[in-house]
């Protein structure tokens, strides 16, 4: 299932989909893993995401799902240009402006961006916690600002969705920054 501008919805069903395979083994939910990109600006530059159709794109936040493969970490972005998955690390150097190019993007564009940090979130807890009433995709009206997915609300009730975009607060999963993000998944 897939529905532009709803990345967390997309991952919550990807989380427990048969197509998230190393192969023709289906990767065990034990080896999946929901993947949360902001900041405490929640002004994230991204590169090679569709929405951007050939620039970088400003996203709030970004999920994404990261399933262990024989080979390694891959990563499942469904609006990544190049397809899903990826190998993580090739995933990682084609989205994120670090160092050097995070510099000059901020030169060009006059925006205070800061680099990205990470909430990983095993995917049992994730379909577990996860809820959304949508109100951040609707209008003051309450008018969708985008087009909803045509599936039912995910565990309607009260959303949890900005506490799992919090990169400040302990609360699901672990945080943690581009480098430490390169050290814990995509070394073999």
């Amino acid at each position: 299932r897939y529905c532009p501008y709803f990345c967390e919805e997309n991952v919550w069903h990807l989380c427990q989909n048969d197509v998230v395979k190393d192969g023709e083994r289906v990767i065990s939910l034990e080896d999946r893993r929901a993947v949360f990109v902001s900041n405490d600006r929640r002004a994230v530059p991204m590169d090679h995401q569709k929405a951007g159709e050939g620039s970088v794109v400003v996203w709030d936040y970004h999920v994404v799902l990261f399933a262990l493969t024989r080979a390694g970490w891959q990563c499942w972005d469904l609006d990544h240009d190049r397809g899903a998955p990826r190998e993580l690390a090739h995933w990682m150097g084609d989205t994120f402006l670090i160092g050097a190019p995070l510099e000059a993007y901020r030169s060009l564009t006059g925006k205070d961006i800061d680099a990205p940090r990470f909430r990983v979130i095993e995917a049992e807890d994730y379909l577990e916690l996860f809820s959304s009433d949508r109100s951040h995709m609707t209008d003051h009206k309450g008018r969708p600002t985008r087009p909803h997915p045509e599936w039912e609300q995910i565990n309607p009730g009260e959303s949890t969705l900005m506490r799992f975009v919090d990169t400040r607060a302990a609360w699901a999963g672990h945080l943690f920054s581009y480098d430490d993000i390169r050290l814990q998944f995509c070394m073999k």
